[in-house]
């Protein structure tokens, strides 16, 4: 987790360690269910830092401190502010992943629903009373046909707006370039 985090704020050329602590080195005046520490030391000439915890380190208490090191200047507040701002960003980045495998997870199955729909739709032509129904029954599925790709056009457009994705932007920019 920390390598992730330190590629994503550009701290790749530090060293960072971490270093719990016993309870009995944490001295509060508080009840002992909220008496923690969590904090970072750090050489900017070495480019080493350490964290050190005497509870389980979470995302947001690694993504804090790192900030700490990137930005030794900030207030606390500061710090909270982006801390709480990266972890938002990550979790949308989380959605907009899930958001477009199910997008991409529809489109695969609208597709073998079709598939399975012309194989039963072929041999209901193939059995149709007149040339009548047989073009009925042709309209009809490439109606069926043309409705799943506009839905799945339009899934993925949603998406590439919600989360201004610009690779996928271009594509729908390439498939309707007058929209």
């Amino acid at each position: 987790m920390i390598d992730k985090w330190l590629k994503k704020l550009e701290l790749t050329e530090w060293t960072i360690t971490l270093e719990p602590l016993d309870n009995e080195q944490v001295l509060c005046d508080c009840p002992p269910e909220d008496c923690y520490f969590i904090g970072v030391n750090y050489d900017t000439d070495t480019k080493h830092a350490v964290i050190y915890y005497d509870r389980p380190l979470t995302e947001e208490d690694i993504v804090h401190e790192l900030l700490h090191v990137k930005y030794n200047d900030w207030s606390e507040d500061q710090v909270n502010l982006e801390t709480e701002k990266l972890l938002n960003q990550n979790k949308m980045e989380k959605l907009k992943k899930i958001l477009l495998g199910m997008g991409y997870l529809t489109w695969m199955i609208c597709n073998i629903a079709v598939l399975y729909g012309i194989g039963w739709g072929g041999m209901k032509l193939l059995e149709s009373e007149s040339v009548g129904h047989f073009i009925l029954h042709l309209a009809f599925g490439m109606v069926m046909l043309l409705l799943v790709i506009i839905l799945s056009i339009l899934c993925l457009g949603l998406v590439a707006m919600m989360f201004g994705d610009d690779k996928l932007e271009k594509k729908l920019d390439d498939i309707f370039p007058d929209m």
